[in-house]
């Protein structure tokens, strides 16, 4: 999966981004498995998606653990993380 800003550069990953993808893949008929691995720019992601009356509902995406170090971010900040 590949996602751009707004401003046109490429981001690592969109959690909105990657639910609405799992679910197009799956509308499309691409695949009928309910937990997929996409690939992104941060890594592997594992998507659960899930289903009500043979319809996509809903999706989960596991993000992994957050960083909050303002160099990982980044950002510019008096400190060295975000949440202090």
């Amino acid at each position: 999966m590949r996602m751009y800003n707004a401003d046109g550069s490429e981001g690592k990953m969109c959690g909105n981004g990657i639910r609405c993808f799992s679910k197009l893949v799956y509308d499309l008929g691409l695949t009928r498995h309910k937990r997929l691995t996409i690939e992104t720019l941060s890594g592997l992601k594992q998507v659960t998606l899930f289903e009500e009356n043979g319809e996509i509902t809903g999706a989960e995406v596991d993000m992994g653990i957050p960083d909050f170090a303002c160099a990982a971010i980044p950002m510019i900040h008096s400190g060295e993380t975000f949440i202090e």
